[in-house]
């Protein structure tokens, strides 16, 4: 090969090839909800900034089936590799063990856990779109019986350790030197606290609370301003389900607010206008 053919081809190498150690962390613990799909765009806009690797660092016991069907697309359609990290002791259950295998290497430490994916409930389509799902994503690495293996993740609920992975080609120890990490993406409070309410049970509540109090608002006489709150819990859950984005959220409890500041306004100046009307009887 002449010099300037490998003046070319260094050229087209990619800026993240030469600098394979840095990356940007992406860390997704918790429930895997609206919250984990807003980090996840967050970061994967950051590793294209800085035209590094995204490492997405699990640890989860799984989450809802939309918001891991919206991160999976991203990582697919990723304008960078990702790469997923499962460390010591931490896991990639459920919906955690398909974004792990939608990325383009997994590196497990000894003691990470993977697998059990069986949805829950286990209706059988959904069972099964599940099961042809991780079969695709992993078909994307490999085209031998580890796609049987990634598959009886979801129709066995198999769990494999680390080691296990690492012996039968499904992941890789993590690099010796670790990676450097530029830019570290995490959940912020208040995404903590809207995940901590990531819970069926509570969505659910959610759900059947805010239809009660939009009913109530509705056949109540005169503004009462529940239905606001009806409404604001309604779009909660609907973006914690995965359902709408952040910005429906935010856009919500901005119009919510102002609608209720507005009433007490109101409130504040009719009260005013009847005791002004009172010292004038006087």
């Amino acid at each position: 090969m002449s010099w300037t053919k490998a003046l070319l081809l260094a050229l087209a190498i990619p800026a993240w090839a030469f600098a394979a150690s840095e990356a940007v962390a992406l860390y997704l613990d918790g429930v895997i909800d609206g919250t984990a799909v807003t980090l996840a765009s967050a970061a994967l806009a950051e590793a294209q900034r800085l035209h590094l690797p995204p490492v997405v660092i699990i640890d989860t016991y799984g989450g809802f089936l939309a918001p891991m069907d919206q991160i999976v697309e991203m990582f697919l359609n990723a304008g960078v590799p990702v790469y997923a990290y499962i460390p010591d002791g931490a896991k990639a259950m459920s919906a955690g063990a398909f974004i792990a295998m939608s990325a383009r290497k997994i590196y497990m430490a000894p003691t990470a856990e993977i697998g059990a994916a069986e949805p829950r409930p286990p209706d059988p389509k959904v069972v099964n779109y599940a099961a042809a799902r991780m079969r695709a994503l992993a078909s994307t690495k490999w085209n031998d019986t580890r796609l049987y293996i990634a598959e009886s993740f979801v129709r066995e609920n198999r769990v494999l350790t680390g080691a296990e992975a690492a012996r039968l080609g499904m992941a890789e120890p993590p690099p010796p030197d670790g990676w450097n990490f530029v830019s570290v993406l995490r959940r912020d409070p208040l995404s903590r606290l809207l995940n901590a309410l990531s819970d069926p049970a509570l969505i659910s509540l959610m759900l059947l609370l805010g239809v009660v109090l939009i009913g109530y608002e509705l056949f109540a006489s005169g503004f009462q301003g529940v239905g606001v709150i009806g409404g604001v819990l309604l779009v909660l859950a609907f973006y914690l389900l995965g359902q709408l984005g952040s910005e429906w959220l935010w856009a919500a409890l901005a119009l919510g607010g102002a609608v209720l500041i507005a009433a007490e306004m109101f409130a504040v100046l009719s009260f005013f206008q009847a005791f002004l009307k009172g010292e004038e009887k006087r």
